[in-house]
């Protein structure tokens, strides 16, 4: 490969899957085992991101532009790590809410507030 130098190729059979997968580094040095410890990192950053996905109904959401999408993601997951960091002291004190339960119950909440203020 002229262009890229020289490159590394692992060839990953997962589990019960009949095809191999190549992956190209050129990291040299890199050995499989550090490979898949990164692509690991990288999975559960991909777990992260499908799991909001899924929890805030984004999966429709598009717009072209970068700016306003990288600040909704950055207040979708301000958002998301202070529901999970008050569902993780609800735990400890014996309750079970899901994240989900606890955004439902604030945005209900938050709009009988608000309505009473205006009524």
């Amino acid at each position: 490969m002229k262009q890229t130098g020289r490159c590394k190729v692992f060839a990953i059979k997962r589990g019960g899957e009949q095809r191999i997968r190549y992956y190209l580094t050129n990291q040299l040095t890199l050995t499989i085992q550090t490979y898949l410890k990164y692509w690991k990192d990288h999975w559960n950053v991909e777990s992260l991101h499908k799991y909001i996905k899924h929890e805030f109904a984004l999966a429709d959401c598009y717009s072209g532009r970068e700016i306003p999408n990288r600040s909704y993601w950055n207040i979708v997951y301000f958002l998301n790590s202070i529901f999970h960091h008050y569902r993780m002291k609800q735990i400890k004190k014996g309750y079970s809410f899901t994240i989900y339960q606890l955004v439902e119950a604030y945005c209900l909440d938050y709009d009988i507030s608000r309505a009473r203020k205006h009524f």
